[in-house]
């Protein structure tokens, strides 16, 4: 099993935000667009395969076989045999992805019997990125289109075409993944590697019987083997130039250490005995022999995986001979192109993106312009209370609040009805690790709605309102649980496309700030100041993510354009690593975003007093997270429907 497994079990909801508090009067009365600094550049299918953070999370989803032409309308022309074909299909796929290793199989399913599908072997899987274990993805790969090919995807009804596309365009992914991409994978990047990630597998692992107890010791045992497949493939990376920079490996050096820094007392032999103390289901006895085994799992195992990270490393450390982003090279360069439509579910090229963000960046700047022209008095209060607007809420209980937004978004969201669900604060141990994630969503199991999982770092408490909305209610939780409410084929479930995810919480969570009483006179003034700054932060993220993995720019270029535009240029060294070290990343928060904050000002600029929030979200979720090409269809159709 492949390190993006374990990063994408949960959605990594909030990574942290920067906000752009020096442009409310930095750039207030300059209205420009983006320019160029002198000099620069301008302008699974199965588990087992590099290609899963495509195919599961549906990205890459700008397949050359997506029917242009179709508005995903009407169902006439659907065939009983094409159905039965792809049906067929359909639940092999679900299958082999649930069935890859006991992870998935947990992470996915709670119940196999519902679904004819018994649980596999306790194994964590392979890594996917041996030669043996290339060739065999690739074949599957191609296997897959192949059998796509066979299908009539005219004689399928709409969901079912949907859903063919993305599967096509998941098998494509993973073709390209296992030839021309695959030197650039790095299951140890700072902010999305093993190191970062590995442990919410087991942290949120549920216990519901002694075999599950069993199993989690099992695959804990497993990590050591499985880190050293991994590393072995950064040792290729060396060879072939393509390993990290000086700083991203000493970043990911230090979160191993951080990791590994109380052994004895280490927060996975901790927070695993406070579980085991409360399964009624275990003897005294059982308890205390399954914490012994737990302890030797983690001290002969886990540990020694994260000390051998900090040994290959440091013994690298020197050897990324890539100096900046992907663009360093021509292959890196096209890499990104496709992890930048990849990222943003959309079929924009990074050309097409630049100019985009800015022009958005130039509609936000005018947005901020016109409110402080015509209020000057929420402009001003939202000035003098910058960075405590939404403070209140950042000392209530999570559960409180998420409730309270829940109450809120009735009068924008289709009521769903009361979501099962936990929510906590990381182990404080885990908090400096996973410093550039706020909280994240753990998606919940499809046959399962009790096991909705949020946890939040402690060290980000600030912005709690945002947070909760994005990962909570209106944002991922409330998206998962509406999308299953619908009874969407299993497969399809497997299937969600970074971009749209990302896209809709954010926007969805900036929705609620509205509802929010900040105690100004222009309530909703200032909420659209507050949705404006913070979403100016992920803008500059979103836009030197492409300015430095696909113009080239250096940390100077940088530096003289945060100077230039009225950022505070100190951040530059570190966002130049941020995106350099994890490409694309922050499109999904930043690019996408404004992807789905788009739908909604075209189709309530084309209904006028004829739009219904409640009624526009249930077109928009309708057929679960979606790419923009296809979101744009639905959303004509609901702006014709309702005209």
């Amino acid at each position: 099993m492949k390190k993006e497994k374990y990063i994408k079990s949960n959605i990594r909801g909030n990574i942290k935000r920067i906000t752009a508090s020096v442009l409310v009067t930095a750039m207030l009365f300059s209205l420009s667009a983006c320019s160029t600094p002198e000099g620069t550049v301008g302008g699974d299918f199965d588990i087992d395969e590099k290609g899963v953070e495509y195919a599961l999370t549906g990205e890459g989803q700008s397949s050359s076989h997506t029917s242009s032409n179709d508005d995903y309308t009407g169902d006439d022309n659907v065939s009983a045999d094409a159905q039965e074909a792809f049906q067929a299909y359909k639940d092999a796929y679900f299958e082999r992805i649930v069935t890859a290793d006991s992870l998935n199989y947990k992470s996915y399913i709670h119940d196999g019997a519902l679904f004819n599908i018994s649980a596999p072997p306790a194994t964590l899987g392979d890594s996917g990125l041996t030669d043996e274990q290339v060739e065999r993805d690739l074949s599957q790969a191609e296997s897959d289109l192949a059998a796509l090919d066979a299908i009539d995807r005219d004689g399928l009804s709409t969901e079912d075409r949907i859903t063919y596309d993305m599967m096509y365009s998941s098998a494509e992914a993973n073709v390209h993944a296992n030839t021309d991409y695959l030197k650039f994978s790095d299951p140890f990047s700072p902010n999305n590697g093993f190191q970062e990630g590995y442990d919410s597998n087991f942290t949120d692992y549920i216990f519901e019987n002694k075999e599950d107890v069993e199993l989690y010791i099992e695959l804990l045992g497993q990590t050591l083997d499985l880190f050293n497949e991994c590393l072995e493939f950064e040792y290729k990376k060396a060879e072939w130039g393509t390993f990290m920079s000086d700083s991203n490996c000493e970043k990911v050096i230090d979160q191993c250490n951080d990791f590994i820094s109380d052994k004895e007392n280490h927060f996975m032999i901790e927070s695993f005995n406070d579980r085991i103390d409360e399964l009624d289901f275990l003897t005294d006895e059982e308890k205390e022999d399954y914490k012994k085994q737990n302890k030797d799992a983690v001290l002969n195992s886990l540990i020694p995986a994260y000390e051998r990270v900090i040994e290959v490393m440091t013994e690298l450390k020197g050897k990324g001979v890539m100096e900046g982003g992907l663009a360093a090279s021509d292959e890196g360069r096209q890499y990104y192109e496709y992890l930048f439509k990849a990222r943003t579910a959309s079929d924009m090229t990074p050309q097409e993106g630049i100019s985009y963000l800015e022009q958005k960046y130039s509609e936000l700047i005018l947005d901020m312009q016109t409110i402080a022209i015509t209020d000057s008095d929420s402009y001003q209060y939202f000035s003098d209370n910058y960075g405590e607007l939404t403070a209140d809420s950042d000392t209530k209980d999570p559960a409180a609040l998420i409730d309270e937004i829940a109450e809120m978004s009735k009068k924008e969201f289709p009521d769903i009805g009361k979501i099962d669900y936990t929510v906590s604060y990381l182990d404080p141990a885990l908090e400096k690790i996973k410093e550039n994630t706020l909280a994240y969503y753990n998606t919940r199991q499809y046959d399962n709605p009790s096991s909705n999982i949020i946890r939040i770092n402690g060290l980000h408490k600030d912005g709690q309102f945002v947070t909760l909305a994005h990962e909570g209610i209106p944002g991922h939780m409330y998206e998962f649980n509406y999308w299953i409410n619908s009874d969407p084929d299993p497969a399809r479930f497997l299937l969600r496309p970074v971009g749209a995810l990302e896209g809709w919480a954010v926007y969805a969570s900036y929705d609620m700030l509205k509802y929010y009483d900040f105690g100004a006179d222009n309530n909703e003034n200032v909420a659209d100041l507050e949705r404006i700054n913070t979403a100016l932060g992920y803008w500059l993220y979103a836009y030197l993510d492409l300015r430095v993995n696909y113009s080239g720019w250096t940390v100077e270029d940088c530096e003289s354009f945060m100077d230039e535009m009225g950022y505070n240029s100190g951040g530059a060294a570190d966002i130049y690593d941020t995106v350099s070290g994890d490409p694309a990343v922050y499109q999904a928060y930043g690019t996408a975003y404004l992807l789905m904050q788009d739908e909604r000002d075209r189709a309530e600029e084309a209904l006028g007093d004829k739009f219904d929030p409640i009624e526009y979200h249930a077109a928009v979720l309708e057929y679960g997270p979606v790419t923009f090409t296809v979101l744009d269809k639905l959303v004509d159709n609901y702006i014709k429907e309702n005209q």
